[in-house]
């Protein structure tokens, strides 16, 4: 089976989106030929990209069996290159790519889609998302992302030295809150410090919140951060190294996800909830959309109705103060990550249709 991966370039260390095509394209070339062409341009550039991946398709052959688009923006080509080649086309639906609210692209996006021989939805939010556009249910399969559980994490203690360090303070005897993701409205994270924070510290003064991401509310994030009621208190990291944002989920008490409702912009997984499970860290996390496939009620966190303050302010307090309860937690996140999250079993679901779209049963 000769498989065609059209994705934006994909470092592990980037976006979810973009870590989900590099694992898949890394863990299918030993179960499969696999030819990649990538883009790593703006999407305002994207039809350049049309022109080079036909001849690309030309110089490795014809004789493509299937055509994976990493995402629906992508789609446009591997329509394309289904119809030039003969051949199958999948493509990955991860949420905003398919809520955008742009009315040009709503009205594109859906049809091709529909074109296609099959979605690959990242979350049942997502496949609902798929199906509101018209989108055949029987042309839909949900299969979630995975994650890498570490095989040794850092101990709480020489982590937490470690995020002294970082911050620049004494952090001993102190409990620790994180946050890590893209600073956008639908992140919640203004919201978080703004109404939550200030009487989370009220009750308990000795608490820190950590924030590690980029995004265009961090200068809003920062000004809320520095209100006498919880000024010092929270730390905006910007981006860290993968080596440091391990300590950061080792040295933390509980992982915050405080994500809120914002028309045409889903959560379409909620990756970050996954990684922090995976290394033992508990998830409080909004009760919303792709989210919920992310995190599994008290065994890897607690899912809260989303922009409910005294839900929030209660729940934080009731988890710190029940450390039994957050070590318990942190013990059942590793290995219910490994058990239904592990990037082989992503990729085996993906394996699979695409057997099945080719009608290739040979391994």
């Amino acid at each position: 089976m000769r498989v065609l991966f059209l994705t934006r370039k994909h470092p592990p260390s980037v976006g979810g989106m973009q870590r989900v095509s590099y694992h898949l394209i890394t863990e299918m070339k030993p179960r499969a030929e696999v030819i990649a062409v990538t883009w790593g341009g703006s999407q305002v550039f994207l039809p350049l990209f049309l022109p080079y991946a036909l001849v690309k398709s030309v110089v490795v052959g014809r004789d493509v069996d299937l055509v994976h688009a990493g995402d629906a923006v992508m789609a446009s080509v591997g329509w394309i290159l289904g119809k030039l080649l003969n051949a199958p086309v999948v493509v990955t639906v991860h949420g905003l790519d398919i809520t955008l609210p742009f009315k040009p692209y709503q009205w594109f996006i859906p049809r091709l889609l529909r074109d296609l021989d099959h979605v690959v939805c990242v979350s049942n939010s997502t496949l609902k998302a798929c199906e509101r556009r018209r989108i055949p249910p029987e042309k839909c399969t949900v299969i979630h992302n995975g994650v890498s559980v570490p095989a040794v994490t850092a101990s709480q203690e020489s982590a937490r030295r470690q995020l002294s360090q970082i911050l620049q303070r004494d952090i001993h005897g102190e409990r620790v809150l994180l946050t890590v993701g893209r600073l956008v409205r639908r992140k919640g994270v203004h919201w978080f410090t703004e109404r939550v924070l200030p009487r989370v510290l009220a009750a308990d003064p000795d608490v820190r919140y950590v924030v590690v991401g980029s995004g265009p509310m961090a200068s809003d994030i920062r000004s809320v951060a520095s209100h006498p009621s919880v000024s010092g208190k929270v730390h905006l990291l910007g981006r860290v190294s993968d080596h440091d944002l391990d300590h950061l989920y080792a040295a933390a008490d509980l992982f915050i996800m405080p994500n809120l409702p914002v028309p045409g912009d889903m959560e379409g997984f909620g990756l970050v909830a996954l990684e922090a499970a995976a290394h033992g860290l508990p998830v409080l996390a909004a009760d919303l959309e792709g989210i919920r496939d992310a995190v599994i009620p008290e065994q890897t966190g607690w899912l809260l109705e989303p922009g409910e303050i005294d839900s929030w302010v209660s729940r934080v307090l009731e988890a710190l103060d029940d450390p039994d309860s957050l070590r318990r937690m942190g013990q059942l996140g590793p290995a219910t990550a490994r058990q239904r999250f592990a990037w082989k079993n992503m990729v085996d679901a993906y394996e699979d249709l695409f057997r099945r779209l080719t009608g290739s049963l040979e391994s």
